[in-house]
């Protein structure tokens, strides 16, 4: 079975490649505009991308100067995303992609140090680990960020065997989202550190207050604009190292991960939870532990969201109706068990994931 895989890396690029790097950015905007402005004309809209580009060129002549494939690229996404595009983009385009024409060794070749692309040649990257073996290169993605740092996106291909094993179902844990907590496990277990945006928000008030003051495009404008951008860079590297570490223990640790099928952004918009709710970046955490998870044969189970999984007691099963938000506890009026909100959740959820697994695995 073939699978796919992006790795990461900051790159260094001459004075000479940034140059040329910039020059392909500002290719791909012109392409992005002509598009654009076809679709609003209704022209070209049911061409392919190979049938286009060649149009663009024959207009634009310039365009010959650059990678082609990341033109072509440019168009292919723009294709698929053509019912919702309305607008050109006025300011620089910071990123391009270019896939791997095997063409001899291909035109994207890795190198350890280096990684070899199209108008660049020999790039310098910082290799912090390698390309997973046996692996085939299908595109790299150059993207530059608002410290003028420059960044490249490997997708590789692989086979990918099954490991078969055999799961064990009391191995397995409840996840309840908690806006304040992340998540709350059916053990009562709950990260400590989470709150990334909540920590630096005071000086990013403060630092948008001096640079509201400084003259638009003055030094002080620019230096108080990069230091605004440091500490938001380094927020967001936080969060990530933070998601990827507590992912990679979770799959280590346990077969079977029964979580809520939860909409972020529908939360998001309710109860004034928005802020709090995006430094979370619980939905990115599922995206990354399902597939950390399926790479050991293991199972991400979601639990529909019309599952009442607060306002069942895990001891009698008794749906308790009268349970508002606001009820951090409530004891149970069939049982008379006091219960956490949050923990017993987590273990309904677990329940209810088990279940649903055991169902599908007895019907096929």
């Amino acid at each position: 079975m073939k699978k796919y895989r992006s790795y990461k890396y900051l790159i260094k690029p001459s004075e000479e490649q940034k140059e040329k790097i910039k020059k392909i950015f500002a290719y791909v905007r012109i392409v992005h505009n002509l598009y654009v402005c076809d679709v609003k004309e209704g022209r070209n809209i049911n061409r392919l991308a190979k049938e286009i580009l060649p149009i663009y060129i024959k207009g634009n002549p310039k365009l010959k100067e650059v990678d082609t494939s990341a033109l072509m690229n440019k168009l292919f996404q723009l294709q698929e995303s053509k019912d919702k595009l309305s607008y050109a983009h006025k300011k620089q385009i910071n990123s391009y992609t270019t896939s791997n024409l095997y063409i001899g060794n291909g035109t994207i070749i890795y190198k350890g140090d280096y990684v070899n692309l199209p108008m660049l040649k020999d790039v310098e990257i910082i290799n912090h680990r390698p390309l997973m073996e046996n692996s085939r290169i299908c595109k790299a993605t150059i993207k530059k960020d608002n410290l003028d740092k420059y960044y490249i996106s490997i997708l590789v291909s692989y086979e990918w065997i099954n490991p078969k094993n055999k799961l064990d179902l009391e191995n397995s844990i409840g996840l309840d989202y908690s806006s304040p907590n992340f998540y709350v496990d059916n053990n009562g277990y709950s990260p400590d550190k989470t709150r990334f945006y909540y920590d630096i928000e005071k000086r990013v008030t403060k630092l948008h207050k001096i640079l509201d003051s400084c003259e638009r495009g003055s030094n002080n404008y620019k230096r108080c604009k990069e230091k605004i951008a440091k500490i938001y860079k380094k927020c967001a590297n936080q969060r990530n190292d933070f998601l990827h570490k507590e992912s990679k223990r979770i799959a280590d640790k346990y077969d079977i991960v029964c979580v809520e099928d939860i909409d972020m952004v529908d939360m998001s918009h309710k109860l004034n939870l928005a802020k709090r709710t995006y430094d979370n970046s619980y939905g990115s955490f599922i995206t990354l532990l399902k597939y950390k998870l399926e790479e050991q044969g293991k199972i991400l189970e979601k639990v529909k969201r019309q599952y009442p999984s607060s306002r069942i007691c895990h001891i009698c099963n008794h749906e308790y109706k009268e349970l508002t938000i606001n009820d951090r506890e409530w004891v149970c009026p069939n049982c008379h068990n006091k219960l956490d909100r949050d923990i017993n959740a987590a273990i309904n959820i677990r329940k209810e994931g088990i279940r649903q697994l055991s169902c599908r695995r007895a019907f096929g």
